[in-house]
């Protein structure tokens, strides 16, 4: 997980452990291995309705606790709303006119996290953000965030529910 801030400093508190960021790299790296989130997302364009998509795939956060164990997979998942709780709020504070490399990075940051948890929606436009970050308006990029937050918000409230262990 991307911990980067403005001036490029997390407080102590806030940084992940060693084993939290080697466990989301091996997360990553076996969603990665299977071909990444199973559910195909369309590339999100200004007419497409993002609310249709699937907002969690649960085949992908299994194969997730598989590879690092179910423990490990909630303790990511913990990071994982804090650390998009601080992305967002980075992302309402950018302007697109002014640092649209920052925008991408961070974009690109929430696609990855997000694909690794199987929360297609939220990578749906993530990647739509990322992909057009450099050539959007500000009034365009305000509209993609007033999308990303409430994506997150109904994922948040969704996830821990949807994640406990299959029956």
């Amino acid at each position: 997980i991307d911990n980067t801030v403005e001036n490029g400093d997390v407080p102590k508190d806030k940084k992940p452990t060693v084993e939290q960021v080697a466990n989301l790299a091996l997360a990553k790296e076996a969603v990665d291995a299977a071909g990444g989130p199973t559910t195909e997302v369309p590339q999100s364009q200004g007419g497409t309705d993002d609310a249709s998509l699937d907002i969690f795939n649960r085949e992908t956060y299994d194969k997730l606790a598989r590879e690092i164990g179910e423990d490990g997979a909630r303790e990511m998942l913990e990071l994982f709303l804090a650390e998009t709780d601080r992305r967002i709020g980075l992302l309402r504070r950018l302007s697109c006119e002014l640092d649209r490399s920052a925008i991408v990075r961070e974009a690109h940051a929430l696609k990855g996290d997000a694909g690794a948890f199987g929360l297609v929606q939220l990578t749906a436009l993530a990647r739509a953000l990322e992909r057009d970050a450099k050539r959007m308006t500000d009034g365009e990029y305000r509209t993609a965030l007033d999308h990303i937050e409430p994506a997150f918000a109904i994922a948040r409230d969704r996830l821990p529910k949807q994640a406990a262990p299959a029956a």
